[in-house]
């Protein structure tokens, strides 16, 4: 048997609440308590993603934040670390989407959480 090759993952995690997101593409007029309620969100989800930030750097992942607003941490590493990173943090599990970055030319393919069998899976 081989031992496993390091490959290059990338985690991509959404710095902005899906209702945000939503309001912000109907650029319609809202009223102050769905503002409020969205301001109550989005400081949930900062609290919850700074925890996750100091996590992902622990483990030695480079962190940076595209102009969509998506936290992404990038990593060499064997596919095992990745899934034991996940298995051990819920949290990051479910809220990031992980792709792995393929050959020269080809685009990052995204991988799944199958958190029932603790390992990623290929789409």
């Amino acid at each position: 048997m081989h031992a496993a090759h390091a490959e290059d993952y990338l985690l991509s995690l959404d710095l902005l609440p899906l209702r945000l997101r939503g309001l912000a593409a109907t650029e319609q007029p809202i009223a102050a308590a769905t503002l409020a309620d969205t301001a109550a969100a989005l400081e949930a989800r900062a609290a919850r993603l700074a925890r996750l930030a100091y996590v992902l750097a622990e483990h030695g992942w480079d962190l940076a934040v595209t102009g969509e607003f998506l936290l992404e941490a990038r990593r060499r590493c064997r596919r095992a670390e990745v899934e034991r990173l996940l298995d051990g943090c819920p949290e990051l599990a479910a809220l990031a989407t992980v792709y792995l970055d393929a050959a020269p030319g080809e685009g990052p393919r995204e991988l799944f959480w199958a958190e029932d069998e603790c390992r990623l899976v290929a789409a």
